[in-house]
Parts: C-alpha cells; sequence; structure tokens
C-alpha cells in the first residue's frame, strides 16, 4: 500500500495498491481496515462506524485549514502546531 501527495499543496490523499487507486479518506480506511489490519483499524460496533463516516464526510466537504495546518502523519512525532482563529473555525 502506498499513499502518495497529489497536487502542488499536499491536500488529498491517494491510495495505491496492486492495481487499485482510490482517493477518498473513508474508503482509503475502509480498505486498509480490511486488507492490513485485519478489521481492527475501525471500531466494531455499528454507531461508532456511523459517527466516524460522519466525521470524515464532513472533513471531506470542506475543511480549508485543517489539512493545511494538521496533515495527517501517522509517522510524525513531537509536532506542535499553532491553533489560529482558522484553524479553530475547523475544529
Amino acid at each position: 500500500m502506498r499513499l502518495v501527495k497529489s497536487a502542488a499543496i499536499y491536500l488529498q490523499a491517494w491510495l495505491h495498491h496492486k492495481t487499485r487507486s482510490n482517493q477518498d479518506a473513508l474508503a482509503i480506511a475502509e480498505y486498509a481496515n480490511k486488507h492490513f489490519t485485519r478489521g481492527s483499524l475501525r471500531p466494531d460496533d455499528a454507531l461508532s462506524r456511523a459517527h466516524e463516516r460522519c466525521m470524515a464526510a464532513e472533513m471531506h466537504a470542506g475543511f480549508e485549514h485543517l489539512p493545511r495546518q494538521m496533515p495527517m502523519n501517522r509517522r510524525a512525532t513531537g509536532r506542535s502546531v499553532t491553533v489560529n482563529n482558522s484553524l479553530k473555525g475547523d475544529i
């Protein structure tokens, strides 16, 4: 599995695995959950998964400042983020 950055501003995640490709964050999470973690990545109960899908849809729908100022990077450690007013609005 490989997640790559696209565009000059690096806001869109893409999944490339074998012959498959996808750019939707929730679809990537579902694919990774099934193929790489044996179901341990996402919540077991339906209500928690529904809440997760709602949050992912909201994030995908138009948070402008959050992905720029707080990009997802699971390998990053010790990061410090200054939360300004525009970021507070997204949070």
